[in-house]
């Protein structure tokens, strides 16, 4: 079992292998689960190209459910780490939750944008981390450079400046009034093509989520911490 291996079989299933790390003592005592194991993968999806047609893929599989794309995570990183002969962790699950994002920069390099989302340096805000397969053995991991964050030199600051209700501001992200707004009509600006900060982004442009993968993402974004009719 190599690296190379299983980025081959994450592809097939139109996933994307993020790098991993070797767990320490440190992570052993967050998550007691990693004592058990050498090596964690990082798994998610990127963009809408061919390369990682990961939206097509769910789309052609999905099954009605309340958490659809749960269920087709689970469901199918599941299978990979029986072939793979790994186990596998999920970031919803929980509590405790893995510290998904945090993990994520020591496997690739990413870095937290001024409203959350980790940017990546070719495909920008537009990719997700979706679960870690867990390794017995200690693999070779491919290394990187950890250049500065493109959001450090960007002037325009985009993302900022575009929100159309000022929900970035000096690095934090005012998620009750993004909700407030999502969940009005006038909200439907974002949400039917995705947020307005997020496509102003100038890295990753190409990478862009298509109209339906974003307005699914933004659904259930307000459905977990939008208002509750009763």
């Amino acid at each position: 079992m190599n690296y190379s291996s299983i980025e081959q079989r994450l592809s097939q299933n139109s996933l994307r292998c993020c790098g991993g790390f070797h767990p320490t003592s440190e992570d052993q005592n967050d998550i007691a689960i990693l004592a058990d194991f050498q090596t964690a993968i990082i798994v998610g999806n990127a963009g809408n190209q061919t390369s990682f047609n990961f939206w097509q893929a769910f789309e052609n599989a999905k099954e009605e459910d309340k958490n659809p794309l749960e269920s087709w995570t689970r469901q199918t990183l599941t299978k990979i780490a029986g072939d793979l002969d790994a186990a596998v962790i999920f970031p919803f699950d929980g509590p405790p939750y893995i510290p998904i994002l945090t993990w994520a920069q020591k496997a690739e390099p990413v870095y937290p944008s001024p409203f959350g989302p980790l940017i990546h340096q070719k495909f920008g805000l537009w990719h997700a981390y979706r679960g870690v397969l867990l390794f017995k053995d200690k693999l070779d991991l491919p290394s990187f450079e950890i250049p500065a964050s493109p959001c450090v030199d960007c002037a325009g600051q985009f993302c900022i400046s575009t929100c159309p209700v000022n929900a970035i501001e000096a690095g934090n992200f005012d998620i009750e009034v993004c909700i407030e707004f999502m969940a009005s009509a006038k909200g439907n600006v974002c949400l039917q093509n995705g947020c307005l900060a997020r496509r102003a982004c100038p890295i990753g442009q190409e990478h862009v989520y298509e109209p339906a993968q974003a307005e699914f993402h933004l659904t259930a974004f307000l459905k977990t911490f939008g208002p509750k009719f009763t």
